[in-house]
């Protein structure tokens, strides 16, 4: 499938006003890199902050492997430079300090299982109930980044759903079994639009 007729079928799409699609929900949006959230989101974000529908952002790592070897920005200083660059995102985006989480696993090596993973499963989790959030904005579970694939969101679902915090035995029809809290996959960029199939 070409961009041009991935566009020429959104017009085809049933848009429903966004209160309405989050049901006045809050919502999560799962970012593996700080960014993101602003290329997959950010649309999405600012005109939930407008309509006063209050959501978290939860940022999975440090986000310092986009450059490796530069010695401008080694990876301490990367790190901690991405995450203010995402708090200042998030702030022209409408969020509030508060709605913004960063869980700091290393980029590019984002565990998927494991105790490391759990715990980030946990955590969001913890958010989903917390909030009482009804949808998780997840990456697109084909796109070809590592970390972006990682299945953090349907897990943190299947977490939320069956109330456990070991995901290692989840199946795909766990993840459907949460009537109220919906997963939503999200596509950022072009590169990853021109290669859904």
């Amino acid at each position: 499938m070409r961009v041009g007729e991935v566009l020429d079928a959104a017009h085809s799409f049933p848009f429903r006003p966004l209160g309405e699609m989050l049901e006045d929900r809050p919502f999560i949006v799962i970012a593996p890199h700080p960014d993101d959230e602003s290329l997959a989101c950010g649309g999405l974000i600012v005109e939930a902050c407008r309509q006063g529908l209050r959501g978290k952002v939860v940022i999975v790592s440090d986000g310092a492997g986009s450059h490796p070897n530069s010695r401008a920005y080694p990876p301490d200083r990367l790190a901690s430079l991405r995450e203010e660059e995402a708090r200042q995102a998030g702030a022209e985006l409408g969020l509030k300090p508060e709605e913004m989480l960063f869980l700091g696993l290393p980029d590019r090596f984002v565990p998927y299982k494991g105790e490391d993973a759990e715990r980030a499963i946990g955590v969001i989790a913890d958010c989903v109930r917390e909030i009482g959030a009804g949808s998780l904005f997840v990456s697109w579970r084909h796109d070809p980044h590592c970390d972006h694939g990682r299945p953090t969101g349907s897990r943190a679902r299947f977490s939320v759903a069956s109330g456990k915090s070991d995901c290692s035995s989840m199946s795909s029809g766990d993840i459907r079994s949460h009537p109220r809290l919906r997963l939503i996959r999200c596509v950022a960029g072009s590169r990853s639009a021109s290669m859904m199939r």
